[in-house]
């Protein structure tokens, strides 16, 4: 399957999964952007995991602040693999934060129980756009 694979669970947050490719790039995004366009064209919440901050091209730290990005992203949170990892994304975070709320984690349960802080009624889904994809 191609990546980011990008997906809305049933409780209504959007998933952008990287894989574990070493680094994505401008077109990486914009094409997530696309499938999460084509997914729901209301702001959600929003869970990117296998991004490692430490290879995050300028250009992307750039678009994640565009009013296209903005218009679908109600917050964001990033999952990374490690303590060190995280660290430096948040630093990264502190010199480039986008205009919607994003916190870095390493445990994807306690991101999702903070991306919930953000859905509003009516988010939640059923039938098949939300389930995540096989492969």
């Amino acid at each position: 399957m191609e990546y980011p694979k990008v997906w809305i669970d049933p409780e209504g947050i959007v998933h952008i999964d990287c894989g574990q490719r070493p680094r994505m790039g401008l077109e990486d995004m914009q094409r997530a952007l696309e499938r999460h366009r084509a997914l729901t064209g209301v702001a959600r919440p929003v869970l990117l995991s296998g991004l490692d901050p430490l290879r995050v091209d300028h250009a992307v730290e750039r678009f994640a602040s565009t009013p296209e990005v903005c218009a679908l992203t109600a917050a964001s949170a990033l999952l990374v693999k490690s303590a060190w990892a995280r660290i430096l994304g948040e630093m990264f975070l502190f010199y480039h934060h986008p205009p919607y709320p994003s916190h870095l984690f390493t445990d994807r349960e306690e991101a999702l129980a903070w991306l919930r802080g953000f859905l509003r009624e009516g988010d939640g889904l059923e039938g098949p756009a939300g389930a995540e994809p096989k492969g």
